[in-house]
């Protein structure tokens, strides 16, 4: 028997020297799990879509279920394009930074952001003409941008307005009085993206809580107050920064800082 005094502390390594390959298999088996239920739900909401279709050009054009009819039709093929766009986001390779253009990128993400947003929100994208270099991780900024757009549509009516912008700041400006928090700037060039609402905005002393995990004001059975600090993580993972800049009872503005990436060399 070996004395206790000489027993050696095994590293977790040498215990599962393929927990890494084990995880990887298990996330593509769950992706593909995903993508085939994505697929068999998109198929169903394509036969409501044709059924339905199919009722509508066989009824009376003054039956009272043409509207109802109608109605079905819309909204299933607004699932079916909300499974399109869960299926992009889910094919796409995590913890992957490629070189990016925001300005770009961001517009070609409201159909997407429209999708979550309550149906009579406005949303307006601003950005810019010229290029913003960036690294990212394309499939966690996407989920950034829906953790935004989720946020701000479950505070607020089917009223409210949202507005996305983008733009360039310079290397030491990219601080701005009142944000939260106080150290909130790069010390180098910077895409500034910043998605504000007109709604009731964050209580004051709520504010230095909203980053952390599983806060939320929402309660549990709603929300698992993981959105905000899944942006916070993403932002410190690319070297860059989110705040918030908030105005009680008129709307809060959120900001992602992500440095430019310097394209002597690269191109985009």
């Amino acid at each position: 028997m070996v004395a206790a005094s000489h027993r050696r502390e095994i590293p977790v390594e040498e215990i599962y020297p393929n927990q890494a390959l084990l995880t990887a298999s298990r996330n593509q088996s769950r992706i593909a799990a995903i993508n085939g239920l994505l697929h068999d739900f998109s198929n169903a909401m394509m036969g409501i879509c044709a059924l339905s279709e199919f009722s509508l050009n066989s009824l009376d054009p003054d039956n009272p279920l043409k509207s109802n009819l109608k109605l079905i039709s819309e909204n299933a093929t607004k699932a079916q394009n909300m499974m399109r766009s869960i299926a992009e986001i889910n094919r796409s390779k995590p913890n992957v930074h490629n070189l990016a253009d925001l300005s770009q990128l961001v517009p070609q993400q409201e159909k997407l952001l429209r999708v979550v947003l309550p149906g009579g929100a406005s949303l307006h994208v601003d950005a810019p003409n010229s290029i913003l270099p960036v690294r990212i991780d394309e499939s966690s900024f996407k989920q950034v941008l829906l953790h935004f757009a989720l946020n701000a549509g479950s505070e607020q009516s089917s009223l409210c307005y949202i507005k996305l912008s983008l733009r360039r700041v310079e290397a030491g400006r990219t601080k701005r009085d009142g944000v939260f928090p106080e150290n909130f700037g790069l010390p180098v060039e910077a895409a500034e993206l910043s998605f504000s609402d007109n709604g009731g905005g964050i209580a004051a002393n709520l504010v230095p809580k909203i980053f952390e995990p599983f806060f939320t004001t929402r309660g549990k059975l709603r929300s698992m107050g993981l959105g905000l600090y899944f942006a916070k993580c993403f932002a410190e993972d690319h070297g860059g920064q989110l705040g918030v800049l908030n105005k009680e009872g008129q709307g809060a503005t959120f900001l992602l800082l992500l440095p430019l990436e310097d394209l002597s060399e690269d191109t985009v």
